[in-house]
């Protein structure tokens, strides 16, 4: 895997709770990260508006430590039976001026 790859499958691990692939090989260490949407879950902000609560989430996302560097996208859903739809797309960092841009983009149901 490269390390966009190590990203991604960190990524859906966290925030959707899908299975690591490396778990069975004994490498799961190497996609673990923390969860940069933690400290909003049992936030105050949930309870006032949604324009307000996704803004604290977008913010918290992209400050946390493990996150992409640069996001293209982020879209959080309204909550229906405590789950809200997420989607984000990131630029990987190029190494090299002549590179493609790639964006990596995920999707997927959260808890918050």
């Amino acid at each position: 895997m490269t390390p966009d790859d190590l990203t991604e499958s960190a990524l859906r691990t966290v925030l959707f709770g899908e299975p690591d692939p490396l778990a069975g090989q004994h490498m799961g260490f190497a996609t673990e990260i923390d969860d940069p949407l933690r400290p909003l879950r049992q936030s105050p902000f949930q309870r006032k508006s949604f324009d307000r609560f996704r803004s604290c989430c977008s913010l918290t996302f992209s400050s946390a430590r493990d996150a992409p560097e640069v996001f293209a996208t982020f879209r959080l859903g309204v909550a229906i039976r405590g789950r809200r739809s997420l989607a984000l797309a990131w630029e990987p960092l190029s190494r090299f001026s002549n590179e493609s841009v790639t964006v990596r983009s995920i999707s997927g149901q959260v808890n918050i």
